[in-house]
């Protein structure tokens, strides 16, 4: 089995998304699954496992989205 790796943004990476949120149409809840996608992004994850595919797939990252029990 493959250990996990933690990746937390900077305040740097924080800021520079939070910047950026209102000009990709991110707001309100959203904003933790672009917190998401971009620690997914930064970890270079190639798929990320959700029961909310639709909130990943908007961000148009650089991953697959798959959810559990869907094939």
């Amino acid at each position: 089995m493959k250990l996990a790796t933690v990746i937390a943004l900077t305040a740097k990476s924080y800021a520079a998304l939070l910047q950026l949120a209102p000009k990709n149409g991110v707001a309100g809840g959203r904003t933790y699954d672009a917190v998401i996608g971009t620690c997914a992004e930064q970890g270079k994850a190639s798929t990320v496992l959700t029961f909310n595919a639709g909130d990943f797939t908007a961000l148009g990252k650089k991953f697959s989205v798959v959810t559990p029990g869907i094939v």
